[in-house]
């Protein structure tokens, strides 16, 4: 137990510690761990759908899919030719036509676990690319706090099942703990510490912020038990081993993918 505690802080502390400094150097290192992010999950969930009837090749195919079109919409990004983003299109279309030659069963269901996983992991990590690195590292910090306050309190005070068909460890009081220490990081992301609060130059109001905290909160809550239900459908515990402590990517970054569209989206209409 506390072996493995040692283990899952120290590798987070590194996993996070990598993340923060690629997104604060470049927009280049920013995008490029965040598409990697996204590439890796695709491939861990293509792996995980054991009854998909999958070959290792067409997982290969998809997660090199998921690199030409993290690829084209970092050409857009610094070149702005709209072209780039059309050409996702007929590369889609060519993914389909390959079903077509393959005479494999279930072909629909193959197309449709390779456009849900691109979907579900590679799209909300490719939404935070478009938005300033330093507002990826607060939302980071946000999914964080309401990972740890709902661990800590949901181990201290825990007595009411959240959902406990999904998540049996899951309790509703970790739930607001975890939404109390979001609500509190984003207060005190909308302020800089030194010596007495000041603005920190991340524009929005402070209550803006701390709406934005509880909302991603939820989201964050939403996309873990998304990610439980998944695995339950699969009969796995974890789904992956590639970060030590933690399991697989997706383990670590569910909550993310719930929450990267909604904070997309209250940065583009209320903070920035």
């Amino acid at each position: 137990m506390i072996k493995n505690l040692i283990i899952r802080s120290v590798s987070g502390i590194i996993m996070a510690a990598i993340l923060i400094a690629a997104l604060l150097l470049t927009d280049t290192s920013g995008f490029i761990v965040l598409a990697l992010v996204g590439t890796l999950s695709v491939y861990e969930f293509l792996k995980n759908i054991n009854k998909s009837g999958k070959s290792n090749t067409m997982i290969a195919l998809t997660c090199i899919n998921s690199v030409i079109i993290s690829l084209l919409l970092f050409m857009y990004l610094n070149t702005n030719e709209s072209y780039y983003l059309a050409i996702i299109v007929p590369l889609i279309i060519v993914r389909f036509c390959v079903e077509l030659f393959r005479a494999k069963p279930n072909p629909i269901q193959s197309i449709s676990y390779e456009i849900f996983a691109l979907v579900y992991t590679l799209l909300p990590m490719l939404l935070l690319t478009l938005i300033d690195g330093i507002y990826v590292v607060a939302i980071l910090i946000l999914v964080w706090a309401n990972d740890v306050g709902a661990y800590f309190v949901g181990v201290t005070f825990g007595r009411h099942k959240l959902c406990e068909r999904l998540s049996p460890k899951k309790s509703w009081e970790g739930f607001w703990g975890g939404v109390i220490f979001a609500a509190l990081a984003a207060f005190i992301l909308s302020y800089f510490v030194d010596g007495d609060f000041v603005p920190f130059n991340l524009g929005g109001s402070t209550i803006s912020w701390i709406i934005t905290g509880v909302v991603i909160s939820l989201s964050a809550v939403t996309g873990d038990l998304f990610e439980s239900m998944f695995k339950r459908s699969i009969d796995v515990k974890d789904s992956g081993n590639m970060i030590p402590g933690h399991g697989g990517i997706l383990d670590r970054f569910d909550a993310m993918f719930f929450a990267a569209p909604i904070f997309y989206m209250i940065y583009t209409f209320i903070l920035k």
